[in-house]
């Protein structure tokens, strides 16, 4: 965690500049952030401690995405830094390993790459819903909804042996704007016999999406909240 901070950090600021936040020498943050060098544990706590004192992780969230028409956000520069997803599955993992999530459940498309690692992260496996059957795979459980913003129907397919009874599932998702993707996979989860115990949005829009998760008391974590 702590060298991926490092490599993210070192691209917006200089050696120097880290080096006045540590207190350690740019030389020796050059070789962490390269993996020339591996840190101790102690070393670990300090860095992290001194990191947080000036760095906020809300605020390397929010310098990443820009607003778009209609109130949408473009969060590709998340989605497409490893280094950053990284560093969000171990904050993910502090949030919601307590629950014992055995499957971590998203939506095709972008919010696949951060649900892998923190499938990664947390021992579980991956389910991905999609809008299309699969060729070859016969017995699928189904969910749709229609979108508030459009005139569509969307549906979503899972191949019914991905889920098992008494799975237990960490819903997890780039955008959570209106919460419609959210409920059908929460009903995908149920029909299959699972149980949601959490759901994290790297960034959450709005209001309206939350009644969607108190109403069934499912705990929820997200990176960013807009207005």
């Amino acid at each position: 965690m702590v060298i991926d901070l490092l490599t993210l950090l070192k691209r917006k600021y200089k050696h120097r500049e880290l080096s006045e936040m540590t207190g350690l020498p740019p030389s020796v943050l050059s070789r962490y952030a390269r993996r020339r060098m591996l840190p101790s544990d102690e070393r670990i706590e300090e860095i992290l401690s001194a990191l947080k004192k000036t760095i906020r992780f809300e605020d390397l969230v929010k310098e990443r995405i820009k607003p778009s028409k209609g109130g949408y956000y473009d969060v590709t520069p998340l989605i497409w830094d490893t280094a950053f997803l990284r560093l969000v599955a171990v904050k993910v993992s502090e949030n919601f390993s307590k629950y014992g999530a055995s499957k971590v459940l998203t939506a095709a498309a972008d919010g696949v790459p951060i649900a892998c690692l923190v499938g990664e992260e947390l021992g579980a496996d991956l389910v991905v819903a999609k809008e299309r059957k699969e060729v070859g795979l016969e017995d699928f459980i189904e969910d749709s909804y229609s979108p508030t913003d459009v005139a569509i129907v969307r549906t979503f397919y899972v191949p019914r042996k991905a889920i098992r009874r008494n799975d237990r599932l960490l819903i997890v998702d780039d955008v959570v704007r209106t919460g419609g993707t959210i409920a059908a996979l929460v009903r995908l989860a149920e029909r299959a016999g699972g149980k949601v115990i959490g759901l994290f949005a790297m960034v959450s829009v709005g209001n309206k999406w939350r009644a969607i998760i108190e109403e069934q008391s499912i705990p929820y974590y997200s990176l960013l909240r807009l207005p």
